[in-house]
């Protein structure tokens, strides 16, 4: 797994995680600030392992650009391409601060400290995650999937959300076609289960199983 970390989902971090590692990377890596546009790590050439103590970052699936994950801070992600290299984009969608190591300095020192499980930890969080999002994907219609991320954004604050397109937020994740898209928050929308203001998700009521 490429990315590991705090957040099982796009709900806001959990701050009490701690590991380890954490401060290992605090210690001994490079402390780094990116804006939105300089924070974006190519997954297949990738050589560092990265802690990101603030910020939130989307990961891309090279191919289609569909987004795969979306991860807040505190989290780590770096590990997998120790072995093998993983066909994903990440990049930042603000400011992101983050300490960086190259992959033999972290595996260097994690042998050199006995810390092989707390990175076994932290991968088994991970693998809970993409469990968690192929359960919430897997077999699911349109609107299924429209109301999953509807109910994942609300999660978001509302600074957060303020910068946010609903529909793009939506199509970026399930790789709908916009119209459908469109046509099922009207629906919602015209029904008075979600409040939507120049794009932004305001408000989500109890939606209906079925559309």
């Amino acid at each position: 797994m490429f990315l590991t970390g705090v957040n099982m989902n796009t709900s806001p971090a959990n701050n009490n995680y701690s590991n380890p590692l954490f401060e290992l990377m605090i210690r001994h890596g490079e402390k780094r600030l990116y804006n939105r546009a300089q924070f974006v790590v190519d997954a297949t050439i990738d050589k560092s392992i990265y802690y990101v103590t603030e910020g939130t970052i989307n990961v891309f699936r090279k191919g289609d650009n569909i987004v795969v994950g979306v991860i807040n801070a505190p989290f780590m992600f770096g590990f997998a391409l120790m072995f093998n290299p993983i066909d994903i984009v990440i990049k930042g969608s603000g400011k992101t601060v983050a300490y960086v190591l190259p992959n033999d300095k972290v595996r260097a020192l994690i042998s050199e400290l006995n810390l092989w499980e707390s990175v076994a930890e932290l991968l088994s969080r991970r693998i809970g995650y993409y469990s968690y999002r192929d359960k919430s994907i897997l077999g699911k219609d349109a609107y299924e999937l429209i109301s999953k991320q509807l109910q994942e954004l609300i999660k978001y604050t509302l600074e957060q959300r303020v910068g946010i397109v609903t529909s793009t937020f939506i199509i970026d994740r399930t790789g709908l076609s916009r119209s459908r898209v469109m046509y099922i928050l009207k629906q919602l929308k015209a029904g008075g289960y979600i409040k939507i203001i120049k794009g932004v998700l305001l408000e989500v009521n109890s939606l209906p199983k079925k559309f």
